[in-house]
């Protein structure tokens, strides 16, 4: 478990590559080893293994079923769907872990691509892709928690082997996947509750050793997003048992870990947020020198040069940088309504949302900015209750170049919304022109149609011929399949 720097390969150009513990050689990591040595030793997660030059996918069991009542999405409890793409060469492995919340659904779909077209003829060292740790959750599209124990699985870390569901996902994680680990990737996006944007990484500033923080934040920028949170959270003396994150159980055990959260949650997985999640994860492997840039799928665009030999990562502009973040609580129940889109820019005092009654009558919480920020998480959906995270503001460096155009971006985004943000007291200039036009339309329209039928009441009615270009839809297809990857 000691660091040791990669070793060149024939089939890598030199170059500077990070540190990792080179674990692929120790017993945890093989459990099924045959006394070979380097990279043609199998790495093995309960029955799943996967030799040198092999990818394997398959379901593992934590547990069996404890009782024959229990339902569907509880005898779930016992099945992770992995991934192992174990590499030609040795090389550092990657734990790639989606679905700690079974309802953020952009790093699940990310990962299934990753398992996909990830080549281990072109990888050097292993990604381990935990696509859906909550099964539980993931079926029974539960938001933040489990349906069988109602607990937080990125709460409860490092888990109970003899707990609940969710604290024997967690155990089974740090007991049994982790020691594979070189990097851990927690990858998140906004829940199906939450709205979130802009994407962004995030490491651990405050625990594990200085190598580890130093490798983490590297990890975070070769990410490739334009927002980076540095947490504040102190682990004093890398105490494991207050380790209650999945991030933060890697880095007390000395893993460098990030988080990610890509936008923009409410239960959404445009394509968009899936490549950027994917590319993101291919800009990480290639930093840490696991991918060489010609073995890239293609329509990736990670800024890599177009040449056949492996080149280092070109640095993207370095992100704005956050340390400090402001959490609004819902202090009651209720119904919730959001006022403001995230990624504006809003200023101390401004309404963000508030909170009603159950029949909507009476405004009992007005959620206000407590601070200039950018708004990076909110609430979307109406049902409240107390202890509700319903805003996260983030504050920007204004001395900080990337934060400054986040700024400016976030003041544009918030001037359009409040011009264009309906009222429910009443209606403003601009709804009332819409519904004036609207209504000229319609009489245009209906005059039009009334005419036509006067000039053609004595003609059978003919429907206008489709072109021939376009009555296969070959031409449409055509420019769909240019933009899928």
């Amino acid at each position: 478990r000691s660091p040791k720097v990669l070793p060149n390969s024939t089939s890598f150009a030199s170059r500077d590559l990070p540190e990792f513990r080179s674990v692929r050689h120790s017993h945890v990591a093989f459990l099924s080893a045959s006394g070979r040595i380097g990279s043609m030793m199998p790495i093995s997660i309960r029955d799943l293994t996967a030799y040198s030059g092999q990818k394997v996918s398959g379901i593992v069991r934590i547990n069996t079923t404890r009782s024959d009542s229990q339902s569907s999405i509880e005898r779930t409890d016992g099945n992770v769907p992995i991934t192992i793409v174990n590499g030609i060469e040795d090389g550092p492995a990657v734990v790639v872990l989606s679905g700690i919340h079974g309802s953020e659904y952009i790093p699940i779909a990310a990962s299934q691509r990753l398992g996909k077209y990830l080549d281990p003829s072109s990888l050097r060292g292993a990604a381990v892709l935990i696509h859906i740790a909550n099964l539980p959750a993931y079926l029974g599209r539960t938001v933040y928690t489990g349906p069988a124990d109602g607990k937080n699985l990125n709460r409860v870390f490092p888990g109970d082997p003899d707990g609940t569901v969710s604290e024997r996902i967690a155990n089974f994680l740090v007991r049994e996947v982790y020691p594979l680990a070189d990097r851990v990737l927690d990858m998140h996006s906004g829940d199906a509750n939450e709205q979130l944007g802009p994407s962004y990484t995030a490491y651990y500033g405050k625990a594990g050793t200085p190598e580890v923080i130093r490798a983490s934040k590297e990890m975070a920028i070769a990410f490739g997003l334009g927002l980076m949170v540095e947490f504040q959270w102190e682990l004093r003396g890398n105490d494991t048992s207050k380790a209650i994150w999945a991030g933060s159980a890697a880095v007390v055990r000395d893993i460098p870990s990030i988080d990610v959260e890509m936008a923009p949650g409410m239960g959404t997985s445009p394509s968009d947020s899936i490549n950027e999640a994917y590319g993101g994860v291919l800009r990480v492997m290639v930093h840490l020198g696991m991918l060489r840039t010609e073995a890239m799928p293609s329509g990736i665009d990670l800024g890599l040069p177009e040449t056949g030999e492996q080149q280092p990562l070109p640095r993207k502009r370095q992100p704005c940088l956050v340390k400090e973040r402001k959490f609004i609580e819902a202090p009651l129940g209720g119904s919730w309504v959001p006022l403001v889109d995230t990624g504006a820019y809003v200023s101390r005092g401004t309404s963000l949302g508030y909170i009603t009654d159950f029949y909507g009558r009476e405004r009992t919480f007005e959620a206000t900015a407590p601070s200039d920020g950018l708004l990076l998480i909110r609430f979307e959906s109406p049902p409240v209750i107390p202890g509700d995270t319903l805003a996260v503001i983030a504050v920007l460096n204004a001395s900080d170049e990337a934060c400054a155009r986040l700024k400016l971006d976030g003041i544009l985004d918030g001037r359009g919304y409040d011009n264009f943000h309906v009222s429910d007291n009443n209606l403003g200039l601009w709804q009332w022109a819409a519904a004036t036009g609207w209504l000229m339309a319609l009489c245009v329209s209906i005059y039009a149609f009334n005419g036509t039928r006067r000039r053609r009441k004595d003609r059978p009615y003919q429907h206008a011929r489709v072109p021939a270009a376009a009555d296969d839809g070959t031409q449409m297809m055509q420019k769909i399949d240019a933009h899928v990857i």
